[in-house]
């Protein structure tokens, strides 16, 4: 592993305790769902960790490796995790059709040239389908139930 691979993989662990201790606190607060904010976390730490080995796996350099923010396949596996940890009511199933359309098209091109891997983006699209899809609790109810 060269200065570069150190600085980008320093980069995306300083990103995630970052951003995803604040948005599963946050959807935890507001829907009370484990289950939601675990799929929702799974796909946002899969895309910034574990996608980039898939290159290893494939028999690719790690130099070729598909990194969040600069290969589309990840950056629309991350925004799907990080929209699913989003509260229904904030109006994120708008904003989760684009990651969700790219997911397919990707799996679908893979699929067509053959590539073993084509099963992850159409995977992190029925994980993010299931997220929004899934019944939630609201917050309000959830307190008012608590008082009684």
């Amino acid at each position: 592993m060269d200065r570069f691979d150190a600085d980008q993989v320093t980069c995306q662990q300083y990103a995630a305790a970052q951003i995803a201790p604040a948005v599963a606190a946050a959807n935890n607060q507001a829907v009370g769902g484990a289950l939601l904010g675990g799929i929702g976390i799974a796909l946002y730490f899969y895309a910034l960790a574990l996608h980039p080995l898939i290159a290893l796996v494939a028999g690719r350099p790690l130099q070729a490796a598909e990194v969040v923010g600069i290969a589309p396949d990840p950056t629309a596996i991350a925004t799907l995790g990080l929209l699913s940890l989003v509260p229904r009511r904030a109006g994120a199933l708008p904003l989760i059709i684009l990651p969700i359309i790219w997911c397919l098209a990707s799996a679908l091109t893979l699929r067509t040239m053959g590539a073993s891997e084509g099963w992850i983006p159409l995977t992190a699209a029925a994980l993010a389908v299931l997220a929004q899809a899934w019944p939630r609790r609201n917050g309000t109810c959830c307190r008012r139930a608590r008082r009684r």
